[in-house]
């Protein structure tokens, strides 16, 4: 696969997870030194429809993004709000390998949820617990 193909998968389901449109979006702002390529940036403009941002150094962009994250912390900044979430979901496996998801991805953290599991055996008297993060397409680990 091409690894500017790649890069579509991403794109979408950020679109989704964010529930938005490409029409929603008001600027495209692209981060890293990889995404100065012309390629990467026309690739962007396709899925989007707009071009990307180019007032902002793509290798600056994560320690600005700190610095508006420790400014809010310290709260010098109140117009911006970051929300902690877990990028991927967590579990633990099952009795087969199967994955069971307890916390979605995305969900804000600090979060509290739990699920009721049965031993595999009657009178069982101890069980190893696998926390997994991710989870898998068919629901194996």
């Amino acid at each position: 696969v091409d690894l500017l193909q790649k890069m579509v998968g991403p794109t979408r389901q950020a679109l989704a997870d964010a529930e938005l449109e490409p029409d929603d979006i008001d600027r495209v702002v692209l981060v890293g030194g990889a995404t100065r390529m012309p390629s990467v940036q026309r690739l962007i403009k396709e899925l989007i429809g707009k071009e990307p941002y180019k007032d902002i150094n793509p290798d600056e962009v994560v320690a600005i993004g700190a610095a508006i994250q420790a400014g809010i912390l310290a709260g010098e900044v109140r117009k911006a709000v970051l929300v902690d979430v877990t990028p991927l979901s967590l579990g633990i496996e099952t009795q087969g390998g199967i994955f069971a998801k307890i916390i979605e991805r995305n969900t804000t953290i600090p979060t509290s949820c739990g699920q009721i599991f049965t031993t595999a055996a009657d009178n069982q008297t101890e069980v190893d617990i696998h926390v997994l993060q991710g989870g898998a397409r068919d629901g194996h680990v």
